[in-house]
């Protein structure tokens, strides 16, 4: 490593890292690429502490970067993407959508790792795979509806989305790309970018959007109980969650403002109804109505 190889662990200094950092940002390594780097050499000094092999762990602080603004499909977005795809990339895309597994997990599937009777679905260490961590070795139930798509399936060898010549895939990016523009799906009048990560990320959030708990999403992701990652890195805001946020207060003088404050302390009244009644055909989730204790 620059800077640090020739060191020995004991030696390394908070200034040490730092220059570390300076010079991995120099050659062209993007803040979030060097944060990880550092965070994973500070595992290995911790490491080394807890075996005696050093006293202190140096301290350091992330480079700060802005983190991108991701722009997810809306599920019938989603829909009229795999509308849009030939039958067998429908199946693969709409596995990724409906389950949110990571690319490796869906490329190296075998028919072994399906139960179609019991609609369920397991990753699990195989020869040519090995899963990320220990909590991504998981049994994740499927729908009817992917049940049926992968019914239609045929079976070509043990993978269950096998590449050309029966290998594994490593893509599907051209044929989503072709989907996107035929289903007219576009971000700023062009063509939205959507990778097989990002629908991870979309699942991740519509089932956010839906109430799962969070507990019961760390396990379909394969997270660790507990993590953080979960939700800062992989539930987003959709653009038609926000929209289902806006408030839109009647303006003054225009005899409603009575009713407002109906709907504030509680009252039956139209524009509270009406309200109620979008956000549970939004949500599918039935709102509670709070109660003061004294």
């Amino acid at each position: 490593m620059p800077v640090l190889g020739p060191r020995d662990l004991a030696g390394i200094t908070d200034d040490d890292i730092s220059e570390y950092q300076r010079l991995r940002l120099s050659a062209g390594r993007k803040a979030r690429t060097v944060n990880s780097e550092t965070a994973t050499l500070l595992q290995v000094l911790n490491w080394a502490k807890r075996k005696g092999l050093m006293q202190r762990l140096p301290e350091v602080e992330a480079i700060p970067y802005r983190a991108p603004l991701l722009d997810l499909p809306s599920q019938e977005e989603m829909a009229r993407i795999l509308d849009a795809l030939p039958e067998r990339e429908r199946a693969l895309v709409r596995f990724f959508a409906e389950t949110g597994c990571r690319k490796g997990e869906v490329f190296h599937l075998t028919w072994d790792d399906v139960d179609l009777q019991a609609a369920l679905v397991a990753i699990r260490q195989k020869e040519g795979f090995t899963p990320k961590t220990a909590h991504s070795e998981r049994r994740i139930p499927i729908g009817p509806g992917l049940v049926e798509s992968l019914s239609a399936l045929p079976r070509e060898g043990q993978l269950v989305f096998p590449g050309r010549g029966g290998v594994v895939r490593t893509s599907v990016g051209k044929a989503l790309a072709t989907a996107i523009r035929t289903a007219r799906i576009t971000r700023g009048g062009k063509p939205m970018k959507l990778t097989l990560h990002m629908l991870r990320k979309a699942h991740a959030t519509w089932q956010k959007e839906r109430g799962i708990e969070e507990t019961v999403l760390q396990s379909r992701l394969g997270h660790a109980r507990g993590s953080r990652v979960t939700n800062a890195v992989y539930v987003h805001m959709s653009t038609e969650a926000q929209r289902n946020a806006i408030l839109n207060l009647p303006a003054a003088g225009s005899g409603q403002l009575a009713t407002v404050g109906n709907a504030l302390s509680g009252g039956r009244s139209q524009f509270r109804a009406k309200s109620l009644e979008t956000m549970v055909g939004a949500t599918g989730i039935e709102p509670v109505t709070p109660t003061m204790s004294t």
